[in-house]
């Protein structure tokens, strides 16, 4: 009876040790994420964190212009086809 109180309870210590060290590797992960453009980047260096907002930062813009394009043109639709 001893021999299988001592085996769970070393199951449960070594189930401890692991779920703790797994709460270290999400604690240090999440650190090294940042929120950009509502979406979360992660990043190890400095600049790579630069180049990811650049790039997303390139994305975002590029669809703005896209965006104000057509309206541009909805509004000049707009404009033709209202009767004075």
């Amino acid at each position: 009876m001893y021999e299988n109180v001592i085996f769970y309870l070393l199951l449960c210590v070594i189930m401890i040790v692991l779920l703790i060290t797994f709460i270290m590797y999400i604690v240090i992960n999440e650190r090294k994420k940042i929120r950009y453009y509502n979406s979360t980047i992660l990043y190890t260096t400095d600049w790579d964190k630069y180049y990811t907002m650049v790039n997303r930062q390139k994305k975002v813009i590029f669809y703005k212009k896209v965006q104000l394009f057509f309206f541009m043109i909805l509004v000049k639709i707009k404009r033709l086809l209202v009767c004075k």
